[in-house]
């Protein structure tokens, strides 16, 4: 099976607007034939414990029917955090939606003393079956508590994914835990970290997939949105990750010949926005020089530029 490991970056209690960032990283992970896509830790409403009770809900919030509708439709399974009602109290949630099924929920069993006043703990780890392979989740604290690991591998687990909101003194913990228990147990871990802040501190990525064998086979950076997807049975891996820099002079020939190829593909549509005269090569390297083009890539590679200056090209002047 192919699983989908979502980094993302969520607004501070805005629960629209990180619905529909979430529903962009489901579109990508279907693009890769993804039968499963997990997000961090709280993501629907980002990790702030202060707002957990005024924004908890129930699974069957009307709120969430695009992903249900998006899980029919596609037949991807997905997990989004977010806080959910108990009876006797507020649980740190995933909220699995498969095709066709009811929703479930996986709430966090163990919490941080930090967020006992926020939060009750979940009363069951859950095994879920997907296209074959039995999924265990663990959410943040729990995952880096051995027990929780070994009572997932007890119950049939065959891939492990946690589910987390980290600091980098948390990664720093997974980096060094997660090797160690695949190590002992042969059972892939795969972490979905976000990025940006997170009530009082900074969530700093790192996302990755560790093999049976205990090795990282791939993990994004520290600031940048992006997902993993990781084949359960070739052990492959693909990474995308959009970032935005300061375009350099070593950008230049690649940035000429995309502008060049943006250009004749505008003009076979008929669209002749740009003539011979612009952009050429030298006002490329103008921008270049003055920092004011920057670029977009997927990884390493320029998928597209932008210039964020303030003055206009005299070709774009009216007489």
């Amino acid at each position: 099976m192919k699983i989908c490991i979502a980094q993302t970056q969520s607004v501070k209690g805005d629960i629209q607007k990180n619905i529909k960032n979430h529903l962009r990283f489901i579109e990508r992970a279907i693009t890769y034939k993804a039968d499963l896509i997990i997000f961090p830790e709280l993501s629907i409403t980002n990790y702030e414990p202060q707002l957990a009770k005024a924004l908890a809900t129930e699974a069957e919030d009307k709120l969430f029917n695009p992903f249900q509708e998006v899980s029919d439709q596609k037949g991807i399974v997905i997990g989004i955090g977010m806080p959910t009602m108990a009876t006797n109290g507020i649980n740190i949630s995933l909220l699995i939606f498969q095709p066709n099924k009811e929703r479930e929920v996986y709430s966090k069993q163990l919490l941080h003393e930090d967020e006992l006043p926020y939060f009750v703990n979940g009363d069951k780890q859950k095994i879920f079956t997907i296209n074959g392979k039995n999924i265990a989740f663990g959410i943040c604290y729990e995952t880096l508590q051995e027990e929780h690991v070994v009572n997932a591998i007890k119950n049939g687990a065959d891939v492990y994914i946690a589910s987390v909101a980290k600091p980098q003194n948390g990664i720093n913990k997974a980096n060094e835990h997660f090797p160690k228990m695949v190590k002992t147990y042969s059972t892939p871990v795969l972490m979905s970290n976000c990025v940006g802040a997170c009530d009082d501190f900074m969530s700093v990525g790192q996302s990755a997939i560790w093999n049976a064998k205990g090795e990282l086979v791939s993990q994004l950076d520290a600031t940048n949105q992006g997902i993993l997807i990781y084949d359960t049975e070739t052990d492959q891996s693909k990474s995308e990750q959009l970032i935005i820099e300061k375009g350099t002079l070593t950008d230049l020939d690649i940035l000429f010949q995309m502008y060049k190829r943006a250009k004749e593909a505008l003009e076979n549509d008929k669209i002749y926005q740009w003539t011979n005269n612009y952009p050429t090569r030298s006002i490329i390297e103008n921008d270049l020089k003055d920092g004011i083009l920057y670029v977009l890539k997927n990884n390493d590679k320029i998928i597209g530029a932008i210039n964020i200056g303030e003055n206009q090209e005299p070709e774009y002047k009216s007489d």
